[in-house]
């Protein structure tokens, strides 16, 4: 297993370290995107907001322009004509004028000198002594003629306005104001090349840190403090730089950029959210993160997943050996082989267990029917020939047995089981089978025969006494019976020739008995095997019981007999079940006691498929202690081999029945038959 671990090292290690540099590069690769995503989106809000501060910086400078000229024009009308075109002293005059539309303004107030209010117009208009119109506070504010107000209240609504007022002077002195009145979104109304979003601001504040207009999103503010927040030290370090950096209001950070208006205190500035910049990018991000991390899981997996492969595969690779090992290894302890016969190319190939088993080179596996039939025994070919013409022609599993001669000369017996496999067309191309030397089981099982041979023998040298005792009684009654008949012969009277008939008639069946019993004698020591297959209980016991008469056991006549009326004939020759009713019976009377012993035999059917046999005596049961009862040559009899009992359970067994003993105490031993009934077939 060392072997193994040693080969799986280098495969976990190369799948993992492949797994590990895809999964470097590929992660590497993502940041390296979503780094540069970062920096593009970062970069785009950068120059969306230069850009956007640009802009206003243009529409701011081009709207103070515009207040500047139509200041100029309505001064030009109202404060520097000629009296008889300027309005009246007494009334306050109302503007009317283009330049009021063209500057887009919410209205407009024209003092004069003095600061009296002399024309006003628009829905806005100042009231007609206004205070924050003094003269003295008008000129402290003025930057290239105009002063700009911070975000002041007007009306009964409390709106918030900006004030851009416009010095006018005649031949060096002056002649008086022009007030415009603008909304602070004013300020803000410019084309955008983009999307206006939610998060992006525009102001335009002034030095003071007093915000005039503010857009966030589409809400229009104006009239914050920005004193001394980041705006203001920003624009103080860089007053047309661009940073990062929170607003001094809501806490967001943007990307803001400043542009300072020449001449005015004045400077504009445009943020962009710095998350809403990279939103899109993050959520790309995102998207990479869960691709590659899938990827990564998935990549992970299969190095898992191919490692334990390779591991399983060794690991199967190596018990498939270990199994083939010991398969070989319980092939060689069992002397069995395989084979496979290809019908179409008509070649055997053998295992080298059985080229082994039949002295051939493990390289020299590959033969034909011919040549394999030269190592059959001749009494054997004919049947081998059969047996294949059966596999060819029946599918299923078959067994059979053959001789075989081998090349040193030994002889061998063998017994092959095969299987057919069909082909696409359901025709069989293939066999399979497998070759096991049972040359040690045909020695014992004819070593079984002549003990039981023997067995009979014994049994024959105890009949031999009462033989010619039991032969005598029928044979000198026939005498009798003839010679009673010859001298009735001489009579012949017709008296006497019913008793010469029936004198003749009783010394035939003596005669015959005489006949039966040397049948059964002769039959007993034969060593020729019965080829009948099946055997009716009833006549076989019958014989057995008469058998151990003829052999003195005279307590015979006392066994009792029951066997079921319709008992079909058990799967078993008939002197084979002979044979073991015979060692039964013999030792059942054997252990009876001679005064009052008791042995029965009853057959019956124990179910469908079995015949249940039972012998029962009422003697002292098996002596034997902690040994197999149906070991061969355990014996409690002085001079038993102790072979009966093991004959008998080869031979019950051998037909597919079994022999055990059900019950083995003093006054009650019972030894049960089993074997298949022939209906159950």
């Amino acid at each position: 297993m060392q072997l193994t671990r040693s080969v799986q090292q280098p495969v976990r290690h190369l799948v993992w370290l492949f797994v590990i540099i895809a999964l470097l590069i590929g992660w590497g690769a993502v940041l390296a995107e979503v780094a540069a995503e970062r920096r593009d989106a970062e970069d785009a809000a950068i120059i969306r907001s230069q850009n956007r501060a640009t802009l206003l910086h243009e529409h701011v400078v081009k709207t103070l322009q515009v207040a500047a000229l139509a200041s100029l024009h309505l001064g030009q009308s109202y404060l520097l004509s000629d009296p008889g075109r300027g309005p009246s002293r007494d009334t306050i005059a109302d503007v009317e004028d283009p330049a009021i539309r063209i500057a887009g303004v919410a209205g407009v107030a024209i003092v004069d000198h003095r600061g009296e209010l002399i024309a006003r117009a628009g829905p806005v208009a100042l009231p007609e002594d206004p205070p924050q119109l003094s003269t003295t506070n008008i000129q402290g504010r003025m930057y290239e003629g105009l002063a700009i107000s911070d975000p002041v209240a007007i009306g009964p609504s409390g709106e918030k306005y900006i004030l851009i007022t416009s010095r006018i002077l005649k031949e060096g002195d002056l002649a008086g104001f022009v007030i415009l009145i603008f909304r602070p979104e004013q300020f803000l109304n410019f084309p955008l090349p983009t999307k206006f979003d939610k998060t992006d601001l525009v102001s335009v504040i002034n030095l003071n840190g007093i915000t005039l207009a503010r857009r966030e999103g589409d809400l229009f503010t104006s009239g914050e403090n920005v004193r001394a927040r980041l705006v203001m030290r920003k624009q103080q370090e860089n007053p047309n730089g661009t940073y990062l950096g929170p607003s001094s209001l809501d806490g967001l950070v943007r990307y803001f950029s400043h542009r300072r208006l020449s001449g005015f205190p004045l400077f504009v500035t445009a943020g962009v959210s710095h998350s809403a910049a990279i939103s899109a990018a993050h959520r790309r991000t995102l998207g990479y993160f869960g691709v590659m991390g899938a990827m990564s899981v998935f990549g992970l997996f299969m190095a898992w997943a191919v490692q334990r492969e390779a591991v399983n595969r060794k690991r199967k690779s190596v018990e498939l050996a270990e199994s083939m090992r010991r398969l070989r290894e319980a092939q060689r302890i069992g002397k069995i082989g395989d084979w496979e016969y290809d019908l179409e190319t008509g070649v055997v190939l053998w295992s080298d267990q059985l080229c082994e088993m039949y002295e051939r080179s493990p390289q020299d596996d590959v033969l034909t029917l011919d040549q394999f039939s030269c190592y059959l025994a001749p009494e054997s070919r004919e049947k081998f020939q059969q047996d294949v013409n059966t596999l060819l022609n029946e599918s299923g599993i078959h067994s059979y047995e053959f001789k075989v001669i081998l090349p040193s000369g030994a002889v061998s017996y063998r017994r092959s089981n095969a299987v057919s496999s069909l082909g696409a067309d359901g025709k069989i191309n293939r066999l399979y089978g497998t070759d096991q030397d049972i040359t040690a089981s045909h020695q014992i099982w004819e070593l079984e025969k002549q003990v039981a041979h023997l067995d009979r023998q014994g049994a024959m040298s105890m009949m031999a006494g009462t033989l010619a005792h039991e032969l005598n009684q029928p044979l000198t009654a026939a005498s009798n019976y003839v010679t009673g008949a010859l001298r009735s012969v001489r009579n012949t009277r017709e008296a006497v020739r019913s008793n010469l008939v029936l004198g003749l008639e009783e010394a035939l069946h003596q005669i015959h008995d005489a006949g039966e019993i040397i049948r059964r004698v002769r039959k007993m020591v034969q060593t020729e095997p019965d080829t009948s297959k099946t055997a009716s209980v009833r006549a076989v016991v019958t014989d057995t019981v008469a058998l151990l008469l003829a052999s003195g056991f005279h307590a015979a006549h006392s066994i009792c007999v029951e066997v079921a009326d319709d008992l079909p004939d058990a799967v078993i020759a008939p002197i084979q079940l002979q044979q073991v009713l015979v060692n039964l019976l013999k030792n059942a009377l054997e252990a009876a006691p001679a005064k009052g012993g008791l042995v029965s035999l009853t057959a019956s059917r124990s179910s469908e498929d079995l015949l249940h046999i039972e012998v029962r005596d009422n003697g002292p049961g098996f002596q034997l202690q902690d040994v197999d009862t149906f070991t061969g040559f355990q014996s409690a009899k002085a001079s038993g081999l102790g072979l009966g009992l093991s004959i008998s359970r080869t031979i019950t067994e051998y037909h597919g029945g079994k022999l055990l003993i059900e019950a083995s105490r003093p006054g009650d031993t019972v030894v049960v038959i089993l074997l298949p009934a022939t209906d159950s077939n």
